[in-house]
């Protein structure tokens, strides 16, 4: 991989090409001809499924050509990523090839990172509209009771109108198909690419590549937190609906499903109170351990620093 190439890609440049006109081809004039009133192919409106289908294709090949910045060249945690290998195997520089070769396979080490990542969430995404998530929460017993519960997130994306759940069913699950095949692909291509860049570069080692992946790792979890954050929510979210409907199926009067309310409301205000005391112990434990010379750094009024 040349570095203008590199450079190019790195600030997200693209090439852009003028779109051909009739005039191009000779032709300027064009006979009109009366519209059929046959729904052609091309005519035929994209239903909401199809349409929601090509947006997160869009969305899932714009996330996977995008280079995060910690992956730049000139960044540099990059270059000590550079130095670390150097070190590790005891010699004073890469060659300008091998570190075009280091380069191109630690963003697509990030792009199958990325991808798995995906995969996971959708994946809670199917089990949970098949009712497969409850053996697999600790929290949850629901013996002999499952649920197809489709997630809040798909029916944001879909806004489905059908009021035949089996129809509203095989939409949601074909959508969700779909983009797992569509991850699928794309990982397996990243894959490919993987295999064969690392082939063409002598020295490539596994040693190397885990060095690779713990830099990656190390500037993921933040993306690692979020995509575990979504799996959980869509694992409580199915725990909560399944043991409502659950209840609902034994028939309880109005006055029983207003005590259960309240007895969930108490009890959410409750875990909301231990996860903010949590959070305090943990910021006085932190302030605590700094230096505290250094806490006036945080207050930026001198007045308040003279008090």
């Amino acid at each position: 991989m040349a570095d203008g190439n590199n450079d190019v890609k790195e600030k997200g440049y693209q090439r852009e090409t003028a779109s051909p006109t009739l005039s191009h081809f000779g032709i300027d004039h064009v006979m009109e001809f009366p519209k059929t009133t046959v729904d052609l192919s091309w005519n035929i409106k994209p239903t909401e499924e199809e349409t929601c289908t090509h947006q997160k294709e869009s969305e899932i090949r714009i996330q996977i050509d995008q280079i995060p910045q910690f992956l730049f060249k000139q960044h540099p945690a990059f270059e000590q990523l550079v130095k670390h290998i150097l070190k590790a195997f005891r010699t004073q520089m890469i060659p300008s090839n091998d570190l075009d070769s280091l380069h191109e396979i630690a963003i697509l080490l990030q792009k199958i990172m990325m991808l798995q990542a995906d995969q996971s969430l959708w994946t809670a995404y199917l089990q949970s509209g098949r009712g497969e998530l409850s053996s697999q929460i600790a929290i949850i017993s629901l013996p002999a009771f499952s649920c197809c519960i489709w997630p809040k997130e798909l029916k944001t994306m879909l806004k489905l109108k059908s009021d035949d759940r089996a129809e509203e069913n095989r939409l949601y699950h074909n959508f969700v198909t779909r983009h797992l095949s569509k991850l699928d692909s794309q990982l397996k291509e990243c894959q490919h690419k993987l295999l064969v860049t690392s082939n063409n570069y002598p020295n490539y080692s596994f040693t190397i590549q885990h060095i690779i992946m713990d830099y990656i790792e190390e500037h993921m979890k933040s993306f690692r937190a979020y995509i575990q954050h979504q799996i959980e929510l869509v694992h409580y979210d199915y725990y909560i609906r399944a043991l409502k409907i659950k209840y609902m199926q034994i028939n309880p009067s109005n006055y029983q499903i207003q005590m259960l309310k309240d007895i969930c409301e108490v009890k959410y205000a409750l875990a909301l109170l231990e996860q903010e005391s949590q959070l305090l112990t943990e910021q006085v434990a932190y302030y605590n351990s700094l230096d505290q010379s250094k806490l006036f750094d945080f207050i930026p009024q001198t007045g308040i620093h003279e008090q």
